[in-house]
């Protein structure tokens, strides 16, 4: 069965029971269907308004989950900030606040002089 839009669908049980209403004295046991369809067509327009409601409450909720959030994030950096400020940035005691402590600095080879690679002072290497 093909999806229709819920307009759609309230559309075609309206004109259904427009059009379908005229032929109760006819055929009597018709009148109880269609007035358990047109139940069914308030009841589900109701449901409509209160989904939609409750999709725009869910929306700001999650714009004022999303802010809290924000400011959550901007509290802990300051908290992180005055850990690593107190105990230094290498303290194995920032392990305890979920932070990294940073590594020992690493002494740097010395430059050999440009004169001393292989072709580097060589003005016949190829350019």
């Amino acid at each position: 069965m093909p999806k229709i839009s819920f307009a759609q669908q309230m559309a075609d049980w309206d004109r259904l029971l427009a059009n379908a209403r005229p032929h109760t004295e006819e055929y009597s046991y018709l009148g109880p269907i269609l007035d358990e369809l047109q139940k069914r067509r308030r009841r589900v327009e109701q449901l409509e308004q209160e989904r939609q409601v409750l999709r725009a409450q869910c929306r700001t909720k999650t714009q004022e989950i999303d802010q809290l959030k924000a400011e959550g994030k901007d509290f802990a950096l300051q908290v992180n900030d005055i850990m690593r400020s107190k105990f230094g940035i290498r303290s194995p005691y920032l392990r305890a606040f979920n932070l990294k402590p940073r590594g020992k600095y690493k002494k740097r080879q010395k430059r050999s002089d440009p004169g001393d690679a292989p072709g580097a002072g060589d003005s016949s290497a190829p350019t």
